[in-house]
């Protein structure tokens, strides 16, 4: 990562900071707390139970909706998030203004998949999954199945890890069940 790469993340970091905390001269800033919102959905006949960091939300909506995020990800997509909050900065990183912006709008401006080819992709992707990697991972078996895409062929890779750095989900989990 370069220093300007650097640089950005913290401008980032001080952004977050100063729309999510009430009191920025006397209340701490914690980067490790952190919000999440867990969520179901159905996508086709997928029953999806996920969950997702919201770094603050619309106060007086009652719609999980109007949630505001702030930066654009996938899960905006799955979550039917509608609008997201910018901070425009200028090089040194000062912020001279907050500028709501529609997802639609995004999704015209830049290259990005439109939705239904978003969950056409994500349609794909599950049908393979459920076909071929329903049981690598259990309480005894932590095999994991990473994939790789691999731009200059257009291929997507599959391999099997069993590396304790891909374990996803904690022993203190599946005890629950136990």
């Amino acid at each position: 990562m370069t220093p300007e790469h650097r640089s950005f993340c913290y401008y980032g970091h001080k952004f977050e900071e100063y729309v999510t905390k009430n009191d920025t001269l006397t209340e701490p800033f914690n980067p490790s707390k952190q919000f999440a919102g867990v969520f179901q959905a159905t996508i086709y006949f997928y029953h999806l139970l996920y969950g997702a960091e919201m770094d603050c939300v619309v106060e007086k909506s009652l719609s999980i909706t109007e949630h505001i995020e702030l930066k654009f990800n996938i899960c905006v997509r799955i979550k039917c998030i509608k609008t997201i909050v910018i901070g425009l900065r200028n090089n040194n990183g000062i912020v001279s203004s907050l500028a709501p912006l529609n997802i639609t709008d995004i999704e015209k401006a830049t290259c990005t998949w439109p939705r239904q080819s978003f969950f056409n992709f994500f349609l794909l992707f599950a049908q393979f999954l459920k076909q071929h990697v329903t049981n690598e991972y259990s309480h005894t078996h932590k095999d994991v199945v990473l994939f790789r895409f691999l731009s200059s062929s257009q291929t997507i890779t599959t391999t099997k890890s069993s590396d304790s750095k891909y374990h996803f989900r904690p022993d203190w989990f599946f005890n629950q069940f136990i």
